[in-house]
């Protein structure tokens, strides 16, 4: 539905009481700040709605640089006048309201306003940053870091996050060793070295098998993260989850992008889990008769089967298991983006006690949303 701000549009026709307003208690401090999108392009209008007393206060803007979903290169600094197109509105109501009133097609007609302040000048101070960024993968993301660090914190205030700060305890020193090529991730912070730092990335080893999948052990007693060859290092960190000569994405044999559908011996073990991928009584890693530490170029016999794959079972074809897999899983990174309104140097069309303070803070409001990008990109 078109959300026409019809409360802006038609001031003129709603009435308000003559003579000076007493606001009797202008507390939105505990309010949600809660947006609207116009039906125009670039319309928006943020609001406060306090209902135990039926008073609101909303500013509306059109913006072409303003997104719910972006992050503001700069402060968006815009004047505010008496333009229904850019005003700041304070009024008081005869009964109890919602925020259809400034996002339905039509307000309530029931609904009157028995006081009103405008914003005749000052400025309106918009910005909106990303304050938060998860995988949702099930690691909490000072887990995903060296030393269990908040890797987006910034504890010397100099505007780059501990996973880009080549010294987080001094001010002066930033993200120093980021190129063209390099965002500069910190060690520690980026397993597979990707470009996408662990607390971001839903496949930390970049095995193609979601961290989400590889955490959960076989004992429901146990909460500790799987470690299938019992190496120390968790699936989730391991390119050899077995422990057998091949990484993890290399035994995608039928090459459809996913390891956790091949098991050739039909054990019920995936490949990539399997120490015995054949189940020949050879274990994979023993299979590597040239002793290159790659079992995936042996094939003694010159059938096509790789030796740790060949259990003489004609059914076992899988001739394309040396092929590169067609492509890297897509990312998905749980964002919230923070939108903060301020209105400075607030000059009202009338003068009252209670606006003792020019520079009018709405607060800020969260729009969480998921974005997803080709990992390989």
């Amino acid at each position: 539905m078109k959300k026409i701000l019809s409360t802006f549009i038609f001031l003129i026709i709603l009435s308000c009481d003559d003579g000076d307003i007493i606001v009797t208690s202008f507390e939105f401090d505990d309010v949600d700040l809660q947006l609207c999108e116009g039906s125009i392009t670039d319309e928006f209008v943020f609001f406060k709605i306090n209902t135990s007393v039926n008073e609101a206060i909303a500013y509306r803007f059109i913006s072409d640089t303003y997104s719910q979903t972006s992050e503001t290169e700069n402060d968006i600094i815009i004047d505010l006048n008496t333009d229904p197109d850019n005003n700041l509105i304070y009024r008081q109501f005869n009964s109890a309201i919602t925020a259809d009133y400034y996002c339905s097609n039509i307000p309530d007609s029931s609904i009157g306003v028995t006081d009103e302040l405008i914003g005749i000048g000052g400025q309106a101070v918009i910005t909106n940053v990303i304050v938060s960024e998860d995988d949702n993968d099930g690691v909490e993301s000072t887990l995903e870091s060296p030393n269990e660090i908040d890797p987006e914190a910034d504890p010397d205030g100099d505007g780059v996050p501990n996973y880009l700060d080549d010294d987080m305890s001094d001010p002066t020193i930033g993200n120093e060793d980021a190129t063209a090529d390099s965002l500069g991730i910190e060690a520690g912070y980026n397993s597979d070295e990707d470009q996408i730092p662990d607390f971001r990335d839903q496949d930390d080893d970049n095995d193609n098998i979601l961290t989400s999948v590889e955490l959960p052990n076989s004992d429901p007693n146990d909460s500790s993260f799987a470690d299938t060859d019992g190496d120390g290092t968790p699936n989730y960190l391991d390119k050899d989850d077995d422990d057998d000569g091949i990484n993890t994405i290399d035994e995608d044999v039928d090459g459809n992008g996913n390891p956790r559908d091949d098991d050739t011996d039909r054990d019920g073990e995936p490949n990539y889990l399997d120490m015995d991928d054949d189940n020949d009584g050879i274990n994979t890693i023993d299979e590597d008769t040239d002793g290159d530490g790659d079992p995936l170029n042996d094939d003694d016999d010159g059938d096509g089967i790789p030796n740790y794959l060949d259990a003489n079972n004609p059914m076992n074809d899988v001739s394309n298991a040396n092929e590169v897999n067609p492509s890297i899983l897509d990312n998905t990174v749980i964002t919230i983006f923070r939108t903060t309104v301020t209105i400075t140097n607030l000059i009202l069309n009338e003068e009252n006690d209670q606006f003792t303070d020019d520079n009018f803070s709405f607060g800020f409001r969260d729009e969480t949303v998921s974005i997803t990008t080709p990992k390989n990109d």
